[in-house]
């Protein structure tokens, strides 16, 4: 392990790094790399069909599951031992709020083999495009290796917190209290107030999420979702104000 001197995402890969992954589907995201890589994974997936298209430039290194993320956490802490935050990137016509916080670690912490727990170094950072508002007392997470992306447009509220890698489509409205974990956004959608979105999951564009709504599963469809979990319960009707 000595020879990688870095560490990223399955969904980022770079030369000469060490990365790993939790679920069997995710050895498709090493099949056409040409990067240098050594991969933790469970000794589980030993055995996969999937493991026969992957690159000989790929090497695993196999696990327990349970001391999976221990292990990458513990590699990945010590790669960057002196590493240095990178401030957010902001783009032009930006409003945010003197007291929004940014460039701050998440929640991602691994059980070691004493069931104490260590938390994972975020090394990513928080990226802003133009004409974003954000209101006060909002939190912004930076990505835990890669980025939190705030698209272009997006407009958000107070109080709001947005978790690390999430990303927001341009135009998308989030209103006071809404709670964001690391999850993907469409456009022109709209968050209504104290609504909360689980960590992991993917909206489509044009969707209405009703306050205090709990978004438990990924959104495929545009329309309005309301209650807990989240239901469809019409379509946007024409004319509506995003």
């Amino acid at each position: 392990m000595k020879d990688f001197k870095r560490s990223c995402s399955i969904f980022n890969l770079k030369d000469d790094a060490i990365t790993f992954i939790r679920k069997e589907k995710y050895i498709k995201e090493l099949f056409n790399t040409d990067k240098r890589l050594l991969v933790l994974a469970p000794n589980s997936f030993k055995d996969s069909k999937l493991i026969s298209d992957v690159p000989e430039n790929v090497s695993f290194y196999w696990t327990k599951p349970n001391f999976l993320d221990f292990s990458f956490f513990s590699i990945h802490n010590e790669i960057h031992t002196d590493f240095i935050p990178r401030k957010a990137i902001i783009g032009k016509n930006c409003n945010i709020h003197d007291s929004v916080v940014m460039d701050v670690d998440g929640i991602k912490f691994a059980n070691g083999p004493d069931g104490s727990k260590i938390q994972f170094k975020h090394t990513g950072n928080v990226i802003i495009e133009d004409n974003v508002d954000i209101g006060a007392l909002s939190v912004v997470h930076r990505g835990t290796m890669d980025s939190t992306i705030i698209k272009k447009g997006a407009k958000i509220g107070a109080k709001v917190n947005i978790g690390h890698n999430a990303v927001v489509g341009e135009n998308t409205v989030i209103a006071s209290g809404a709670i964001l974990a690391g999850s993907v956004y469409g456009k022109n959608c709209w968050i209504g107030m104290a609504a909360v979105i689980n960590q992991g999951l993917t909206i489509c564009d044009y969707v209405v999420i009703g306050s205090g709504a709990v978004v438990t599963k990924n959104i495929e469809e545009p329309g309005i979702y309301v209650g807990n979990p989240a239901k469809f319960i019409k379509p946007i009707t024409e004319g509506w104000n995003f």
